[in-house]
């Protein structure tokens, strides 16, 4: 048999028959035991042999009574706090381990982080380990943020892993209404994504500004992430505070190829935004990317969609941001030349305003040409 005692008080604390020894081999199974049984963590249980000395973590068990001492924390102590982070910080596992038998608190608190937080950004799966055995809470509440968050954040897939496996909140919701998944989105960490979405992540949960994952890897354009969110189950359209759905930042910020795969999966291509009722080709026109409207164009986008706000077409953008190009394509598509804004401006008008040459004698011979075409109607 084998008898643990209090080395205060002398009270027999535990008693283990046998076969029940055998199944715990060493003295670091014991103490993981006695855990829950103390409520002091494997780094604050000392344990003496009849004659005093200490038994050492990889000592086998024997039948035999054993002493325990159980060790409190020290106060608060920044510098020696501080060790903990720089282990974590450099990868050290056995240096951590050193620190937290002295003991140290895992869970203090240092510059709005706690030791696992830089473990988790560093990617030390080791010291993540020990941190935890040590009592380190895995989403602490004087934290904004989660270490699943930093993980996720800068790419540690076998940190997110593990945290997720000692129990962390896989949609655990940051000061933000962030999700790990979205900073793993926004920043194009696919294999932490690929770690989230197997642990059944909520895909669509939305921000504090009502932003999905989708909408953070369209305007990145991290096309793989953006497949794996959608053959999860990703909403296609899904909208922001100001009404945004992804394939308006997608089109916003170029990314072809996310605009593809956003359409291929069935977003809306005239698809309006918010109050000013601006569609992804609106916006592709906005900020001068051709490529994005060429496709908008070929899948069968409105090119004659006006504005809620304003009442101006793609061409309208296109003419006041002095796009020769865009304005081009958009002829090509038929765009109506005549058209004008709530103001009564035509595209015309407003490529007089901006000076462009190019485009005034663009426009003029999209004029002339449907002029020639309805005096030939009108023969025939």
């Amino acid at each position: 048999m084998l008898r643990i005692l209090s080395a205060l008080s002398g009270e027999v604390l535990v008693e283990l028959a046998l076969e029940e020894v055998q199944v715990l081999s060493s003295i670091r199974d014991l103490k993981r035991f006695l855990v829950p049984k103390t409520n002091f963590t494997v780094f604050q249980q000392r344990l003496f042999r009849e004659d005093q000395s200490e038994c050492l973590d990889e000592d086998s068990l024997e039948p035999r009574s054993l002493q325990l001492v159980l060790l409190a924390y020290p106060p608060a102590d920044a510098a020696e706090d501080k060790k903990l982070f720089t282990a974590c910080e450099q990868d050290q596992p056995e240096e951590l381990e050193q620190i937290l038998r002295s003991p140290r608190d895992p869970r203090v608190v240092l510059a709005g982080k706690t030791a696992l937080h830089v473990a988790a950004r560093h990617g030390s799966v080791a010291c993540i380990q020990l941190l935890v055995e040590a009592g380190a809470e895995v989403e602490p509440e004087e934290v904004y943020t989660s270490p699943l968050h930093v993980a996720a954040r800068h790419g540690r897939a076998e940190a997110a892993r593990l945290l997720l496996d000692l129990g962390a909140e896989k949609d655990y919701s940051s000061n933000m209404q962030e999700t790990p998944l979205h900073p793993a989105s926004r920043e194009g960490h696919l294999e932490v994504v690929r770690v989230l979405l197997e642990r059944q992540a909520l895909p669509d949960q939305a921000d504090e500004d009502g932003l999905t994952p989708l909408h953070h890897c369209a305007r990145s354009g991290h096309l793989d992430i953006a497949r794996l969110l959608l053959n999860a189950g990703a909403a296609r359209d899904p909208l922001t505070a100001g009404g945004a759905a992804p394939l308006h930042w997608a089109a916003a910020y170029g990314h072809v190829e996310v605009v593809k795969c956003l359409v291929e999966a069935g977003a809306r291509i005239d698809k309006a935004r918010g109050d000013d009722r601006r569609s992804p080709l609106h916006m592709a026109v906005q900020h001068g990317q051709l490529e994005v409207v060429r496709f908008l164009l070929q899948g069968g986008a409105d090119h004659n969609n006006a504005t809620l706000v304003e009442g101006a077409t793609p061409l309208h953008w296109a003419a006041v941001n002095g796009h020769v190009q865009m304005a081009k394509l958009l002829l090509e598509a038929r765009a109506e030349l005549e058209r004008k804004t709530k103001g009564g401006f035509s595209a015309m008008h407003m490529a007089v305003r901006t000076g462009n040459m190019a485009l005034m004698r663009l426009l003029e011979r999209g004029a002339n040409d449907a002029r020639q075409k309805r005096r030939k109607c009108s023969a025939g």
